[in-house]
């Protein structure tokens, strides 16, 4: 049987999951906006094609499950296994990922991208926490972080 963690198959999978859900997202605000503007068949084009999407990105992450989770590395399946990955990833975000692109965004002149930035790092710190203590009430472990 072939290697699918050291296969170009696994990086193609992981781009489509990802664009999957971006397109997922984009959809879902297309619906919205139709919506707003009165375009109501529009509005149900975009929410049926997002729910087609829905089971585009569950598929992916079926197969991504066998492996990890793209965003952590960390194994998926069982609850507690979701949630320390949904944890590491949430962290990695909060402490590196926005503060490092809020910084970037700063230098360049961006003030109001960079401030977003830094609120989203805040919002994923509290997202984090959330998910620490849900955690912690699976394995009993009342401890959160502070």
């Amino acid at each position: 049987m072939n290697d699918l963690a050291e296969s170009t198959t696994l990086d193609n999978l992981v781009d489509l999951f990802a664009r999957e859900a971006q397109t997922l997202i984009r959809y879902w605000r297309f619906a919205g906006t139709a919506r707003h503007e009165g375009f109501h068949a529009a509005a149900t084009l975009f929410e049926r094609l997002a729910q087609n999407q829905i089971t585009m990105v569950e598929g992916h992450l079926d197969f991504l499950r066998n492996i990890g989770d793209p965003l952590s590395g960390l194994p998926l399946g069982p609850t507690q296994d979701n949630l320390r990955a949904a944890l590491a990833a949430e962290t990695e975000s909060a402490t590196e990922l926005y503060p490092s692109v809020a910084r970037t965004a700063a230098a360049q002149g961006f003030a109001s991208m960079a401030s977003w930035f830094e609120t989203m790092a805040i919002s994923k710190d509290a997202i984090a926490r959330r998910i620490e203590s849900a955690l912690n009430a699976t394995t009993g472990n009342s401890e959160v972080r502070g």
